[in-house]
């Protein structure tokens, strides 16, 4: 009998209505119904840097020091006359958890990492399998993860009505583990699959299990490590943004790939695809929708570590200036955003950081 090395979770899904699934809902927000949507594309600029930002050896989120008390005591000012802040997050959030991010100077594509793109996937059955082994391969380091003080101060924002809404452009469900509850999760998050063909959903840990049964000989071949390490103990040169590991030397046409057992069973070959939103794909509208409803209903928005690079982020600080919202930008380093005409300030520091002392000036649980 084959042993899996994966702890804790082996809840499998299976069905043609998401609604369905509300234990599942109420925690990860879930959407995916139809496909018809707005295309996450991303510029040229793929990188930016900033003479802030400072990377000790080994470390994978970047350190900016605090701001003067002058600009802090006018952002927690922000906050204290302005109950019901709508805040969009990014990538930036989770890098004091583990998770690299894309465009600081470690960031993914910063070194380089081109990220899959949906066509890629969809039409490359090679594609798939290097998609997947990489993925099985940094899974449990992704999965394991934990909010950081960043997550958990934006939930007790949330708790005492500072915050009306998290736009999360993460797929690592970071911010419901801290205990947020209005989250929108623009582009999904990594707990679910999807069929391209019957639109059935599947739980992602349980395909971790099946991936690791079915690839037994591949893992072996090439010793990959499944025993669930910490992400920050691995050289961040292999980590990726997605949760995925670069690997090297390996043979991915001999990795085998499970398709939808629904459609299997119907002699069918359904392509399983994560319920991410991929580079060239399209955006659930009535995801984009909610979250439209939360910036325009706010009485401020906040841009936490965050470029804004693509455009599925960026429109809602567009809408921002549009309807005079006042905004703050907390990244280290340059947006997107930064030249926008309400922007109140920016602070180039940890989120953590700033989050800590605003937690305490407002006397925060």
């Amino acid at each position: 009998m084959y042993k899996s090395t994966l702890p804790g979770i082996s809840t499998h899904i299976a069905h043609n209505n998401p609604a369905k699934c509300s234990a599942f809902n109420k925690v990860f927000k879930r959407g995916y119904a139809t496909y018809n949507y707005v295309k996450l594309t991303i510029p040229n600029e793929v990188q930016v840097h900033s003479p802030h930002i400072i990377h000790n050896e080994g470390e994978v989120a970047p350190y900016a020091p605090l701001p003067k008390k002058e600009v802090l005591d006018k952002f927690v000012d922000f906050w204290r006359n302005n109950k019901g802040i709508a805040v969009i997050t990014g990538a930036g959030c989770s890098t004091e958890s583990g998770i690299p991010d894309y465009r600081s100077p470690k960031g993914s594509f910063s070194k380089g990492h081109k990220p899959t793109t949906y066509q890629e996937f969809i039409n490359s059955h090679h594609v798939r399998q290097r998609y997947w082994a990489r993925s099985m391969s940094g899974w449990k380091s992704f999965w394991g993860v934990k909010p950081n003080a960043t997550h958990h101060v934006l939930s007790s924002l949330e708790k005492s009505n500072y915050v009306t809404g998290i736009i999360t452009q993460n797929v690592d469900r970071l911010h419901s583990m801290a205990g947020s509850e209005n989250v929108i999760e623009l582009h999904g998050n990594n707990a679910f699959l999807v069929c391209m063909s019957c639109k059935s959903e599947f739980s992602r840990p349980e395909f971790q299990l099946e991936l690791e049964a079915i690839n037994q000989d591949w893992i072996k071949k090439y010793e990959i490590n499944l025993n669930g390490q910490d992400i920050e103990n691995i050289k961040t040169t292999q980590v990726r943004a997605d949760g995925d590991l670069d690997l090297r030397g390996v043979d991915y046409s001999t990795f085998h790939v499970p398709s939808c057992k629904i459609c299997k069973s119907k002699g069918i070959d359904g392509v399983l695809k994560p319920c991410v939103v991929f580079f060239g794909e399209n955006a659930v509208p009535s995801v984009v929708q909610n979250a439209t409803n939360i910036v325009k209903n706010s009485r401020g928005l906040v841009a936490i570590g965050t470029s804004l690079m693509v455009y599925s982020s960026f429109r809602f600080m567009k809408m921002a200036e549009d309807g005079s919202i006042p905004v703050w930008i907390l990244n280290v380093g340059p947006t997107r955003a930064d030249n926008l005409k309400n922007i109140q300030g920016k602070i180039e520091s940890r989120s953590s950081d700033v989050l800590n002392v605003l937690k305490d000036q407002l006397h925060l649980k």
